[in-house]
């Protein structure tokens, strides 16, 4: 006995492609299925088959004249089709049985049914017996509808007879025919009769199985289906009106029977089994069981039939396969045995040759590890080194040791550039004080992570020599005389949220990254208030400049806390690196930038800091707090919100965004190009739920109302524009289309023809988006630039055929002759000016109107899926493209036929917008084509009806002449 071992896969091998194979092959090839329909005359059994496949497959029938003749036995008619559904093809076969129950005797009526099902079988039977079986052409019937008439009482004996005949040989499906004379309670009861009839005679009729392995969805469909047997049906292939639809039925005074609608009859659930989900099983139940059972009695009944020597065929046919069987043993030893020896010499020569590898496999091993060795004391070499030699930057003294600072490259990380500090002990026999400060120095900076202290790579401790490395620094004292006041403003701002109490110039690095960020360092002699005992602050005093010690220190009568000397060496600070400023201030009559930074107010709060009395000084918190930095538009900016924006709740953002517009106005062009846009106009911030009203005021048009000038417009708006237009995020997109109004001519008026395609080729990619909002911005953003694109592309044509052009002033036209149309307002520009154009015959202008905007248009009024705002959105703004057209023809020198079958396109659409719209949306789409009617009084009315028709009128004059419209 072969047992089965389930095993796992390593890894894929292929035959799980096996269904797709299958599919193929199967589509191929086609399939076939035979459909036999039995019942009386009259019941609908032709057009159940032509309603059923969705196909004339039976043409009308004709009235027959009486005669006097009567058909004496049942006929049988066959009709096939070939049909084809979505590539898939089923040559389809209807066996109809006309005459079946018509006679006044019809006790045989079953016969000639049973005999053309059998012969069917026989026929099967002599093709599988054939020498050549390639072509075996299946004609069995894979099921039987039965037609029961509505009668309400229960089957008839003709009904048994045949269905006790034939349900053993064929898939037997009852369906009650024309169901749609019957109430619903009628049907109830008729169905409960008829399968109480079937059970009493014990005839077995088709039911869908239901396997336990079933998915839960199929098992719910085969009882449902079940629970309709048998189906109440009505057939009709003709179309009725119903509910303002065309539906598949019958109509009667009383209403319309819809055959599609499963509470009006069980057509669908005929339909679903006998085609959609159980057409395979009817033919795999009739090959597998009824054909089998056929097959079966055939050949037992043939054997016991003796052949002309007197010889039973099956016990010669067992002698014959004997005989095989033990040819087929014979041959199967000799070959084990040859098998047997041959694989006994390879398993020789395997042994051998797996020797010669094992001692090849550890001869390359050992090698290997040897070079690995290799290659790790090279690299352990090269990291501990520097790629060029320490640049030395500056050094500091004091009384017990120094600090170099050095710029140089590591090797290790891509030659990263960092800061080498050196910490070097000047008396090597004193005290060890001074190396423990140095390393808990060290060891503050590995632990501390503040964005406003260096950051810490590595270190290296010696006897008496520190070195760190640290990110790439510069010292404040080496650049602060060329600083801007922005940056000196930024830099106090921060280092005043982190004072500590070793404050002095030296001790503040600027980082070399784009952030330009003040840093402390000076960790050597910081430490927590509650460690601060008598001895560290006897050794503070005598390591720190003089001129940064408290009088306290001197002077044990003043009463002050620790922090206090912290804030006297701020004060100092503060007025060494503000000095310039305010001698520079003293010695300038007018200064409007001194408006935005008062030096004279931030050194009286430095005065205040460096009180002799300790208990009066100002600290850090009332700097911060000071009118210098809340009044600061620039502070208020750049660290109190943008430098912060993460962790800033919803409510403060918006409150914030609102503000910065105005915020921005008060700052210098300089200052808002150089510290504020930076930080602005990045990808990350399109995510921001408020940020659209700013980027408004950025991307408008620059002008005297604009917060920005052309020339910063031009050099930082411009070039972002361009390069976000070309992200593919979500937050991105939908703001860029969203605004395309305010920067699209603009933009355009500092670039050439390919950012007008750039932008085209976008919005043509929106349209294909899945997002509703994405796709509407994209329809209404076309809409705003075709006209553009239209004037642009004419203008250069008329170029290059040599048509004199005068500069227009089309902009401006447009604005005094439509008014306060936000929208039409700013869809044109001076282009005249850039021709020519090549790049812009990339689109053509009957595909964008014809075939892109129209449709999308089209498809939005009439689609309820986007709602009622963005489906009148999206007339507004055809209608407006519409008037821009017009309103070129007349400041433009284009001449009105070239317009004209864009106009008519437009034009038709409204018609077509006219029709799908009842008589309110009439009225509301009359009130966007001409603005808002008043209704006050009767005058007011006639008067803006009547301007409102006048101006339509001269809209649509143009065209009267055009004959072809």
């Amino acid at each position: 006995m072969t047992s089965i071992i389930s095993k796992k896969l390593l890894g894929p091998v292929g035959f799980s492609n096996l269904p797709n194979q299958v599919h193929k092959k199967s589509l191929k090839k086609g399939f076939q299925f035979t459909l036999m329909v039995v019942g009386e005359s009259g019941l609908g059994k032709s057009t159940l088959v032509n309603t059923l496949f969705n196909t004339t497959l039976y043409p009308s029938k004709e009235n027959k004249e009486p005669t006097t003749e009567v058909p004496k036995t049942v006929e049988i008619q066959t009709i096939s089709a070939d049909i084809e559904e979505n590539a898939v093809k089923l040559k389809l076969t209807v066996i109809d049985t006309p005459g079946f129950g018509d006679f006044v005797n019809n006790e045989e009526s079953w016969r000639p049914i049973f005999e053309n099902i059998e012969g069917r079988y026989d026929a099967y039977l002599e093709q599988e017996n054939r020498v050549n079986r390639k072509r075996i052409v299946d004609t069995r019937v894979h099921a039987c509808l039965y037609f029961i008439a509505p009668t309400v009482h229960s089957l008839k004996p003709l009904d048994i007879e045949f269905m006790k005949r034939l349900a053993h040989t064929v898939n037997l499906i009852p369906v009650i025919a024309k169901s749609d004379t019957l109430t619903d309670e009628e049907i109830k009861i008729f169905k409960n009769r008829i399968l109480e009839d079937i059970a009493f005679y014990k005839i077995p009729i088709y039911q869908p199985p239901v396997h336990d392995n079933d998915d839960p969805e199929t098992i719910q469909e085969n009882k449902d289906i079940i629970a309709k047997i048998p189906f109440a049906i009505v057939g009709s292939d003709r179309e009725v009106e119903f509910n303002g639809k065309k539906v598949r039925g019958r109509k009667y005074p009383w209403g319309v029977i819809d055959v599609d609608n499963e509470d009006h009859c069980d057509f669908v659930k005929l339909r679903q089994m006998l085609i959609r989900t159980h057409m395979e099983e009817l033919k795999e139940y009739t090959n597998e069981v009824l054909y089998e059972s056929f097959r079966t009695q055939k050949l037992a009944a043939g054997a016991l039939e003796k052949t002309n020597d007197g010889q039973n065929p099956l016990t010669k046919f067992d002698e014959e396969r004997l005989a095989h069987e033990q040819k087929m043993a014979k041959m199967q030893a000799e070959m084990k045995a040859v098998f047997q020896q041959k694989v006994a010499e390879k398993e020789s020569k395997l042994k051998s040759s797996e020797d010669d590898l094992n001692d090849r496999h550890r001869i390359m091993k050992e090698e290997l590890e040897r070079k690995k060795a290799e290659l790790e004391a090279k690299r352990l070499k090269l990291e501990s080194g520097y790629a060029t030699k320490p640049e030395l930057i500056l050094t500091f003294q004091s009384k017990l040791y120094s600090t170099s600072l050095f710029n140089v490259t590591l090797k290790q990380g891509l030659f990263k550039p960092v800061s080498l500090f050196e910490y070097s002990v000047k008396d090597k026999s004193a005290d060890n004080d001074c190396l423990n400060n140095l390393k808990n120095a060290v060891q503050k900076l590995k632990t501390l992570r503040h964005p406003r202290i260096i950051k810490f790579h590595k270190a290296q401790i010696d006897d008496s020599k520190i070195s760190v490395l640290t990110e790439k620094v510069e010292p404040l004292c080496l650049v602060l005389n060329n600083l801007p006041q922005e940056e000196v403003c930024m830099g106090l701002y921060g280092i005043l949220e982190i004072c500590h109490n070793n404050l002095q110039i030296s001790s503040i690095y600027i980082s070399k990254n784009k952030e330009k960020k003040w840093l402390l360092s000076g960790m050597e002699f910081v430490k927590p208030v509650k460690e601060m005992e008598e001895s560290f602050m006897k050794n503070l005093a005598n390591n720190l400049p003089k001129e940064i010690i408290p009088p306290e220190d001197n002077d044990p009568t003043l009463r002050s806390k620790f922090q206090d000397r912290d804030y006297f060496a701020l004060g100092i600070l503060i007025t060494h690196i503000i000095e310039p400023f305010i001698i520079k201030s003293v010695n300038t009559i007018k200064n409007t930038e001194n408006q935005l930074f008062k030096w004279r107010q931030l050194q009286t709060l430095a005065d205040g800091c460096i009180s002799m009395n300790p208990l009066k000084r100002y600290d850090a918190e009332q700097l911060l707090e000071s009118q210098f930095f809340e009044n600061n538009s620039f502070i208020q900016i750049t660290e109190k919100f943008l430098m912060i924006l993460m962790q800033l709740t919803a409510a403060e953002k918006q409150e914030k965004f609102l503000a910065l517009p105005s915020q921005i106005r008060e700052l210098p062009m300089s200052t808002v190009a150089a510290y504020i846009l930076p930080l602005l106009l990045t990808k990350e911030m399109f995510s921001e739920p408020n940020v659209i009203d700013i980027f408004r005021e950025l991307f408008s048009c620059p002008g005297d109302d604009s917060i920005l000038s052309v020339e910063v417009y031009q050099s930082h708006i411009v070039p972002f524009i361009k390069e976000m237009i070309k992200v593919k995020t979500f937050d991105v997109r939908l703001t860029m289309l969203k605004l395309i109004e305010f920067y699209f001519v603009p933009v355009l008026n500092y670039t050439m023809g390919y950012w007008m395609d750039s932008v085209i080729e976008v919005i043509l990619v929106g349209l294909e988006d899945s997002n509703d909002d994405l796709y509407y911005y994209s329809l209404k953003s076309l809409m705003f630039v075709i006209p553009t694109y239209i004037e642009t592309v004419i203008l250069s044509q008329n170029q290059e055929n040599g048509v004199s052009l005068i500069k227009s002033g089309s902009a401006k036209s447009i604005h005094s002759d439509l008014g306060n149309d936000e929208s039409v307002s700013n869809s044109v520009d001076e282009l005249s000016s850039r021709l020519p154009i090549t790049s812009l015959k990339k689109y053509s202008i009957d595909v964008l109107i014809n075939r892109v905007t129209i449709p999308h248009m089209l498809n939005i009024f009439v689609s309820p899926i986007l709602g009622e705002e963005k489906a009148w959105g999206s007339i507004e703004s055809c209608i407006s493209m519409w008037k821009t057209l017009h309103l070129l023809e007349k400041n433009s020198p284009i001449k009105s036929s070239q317009l004209l079958p864009i106009y008519r396109s437009i034009l038709k659409s409204f018609q077509l917008v006219l029709k799908a719209s009842n008589e309110e949306k009439k009225l509301i789409f009359l009130e966007k084509l001409t603005g808002k009617l008043s209704l006050e009084n009767e005058y007011e009315f006639k008067n803006s009806v009547g301007a409102s028709a006048i101006y339509i009128i001269e809209l649509i004059a143009p065209l009267l002449n055009d004959l072809s419209l």
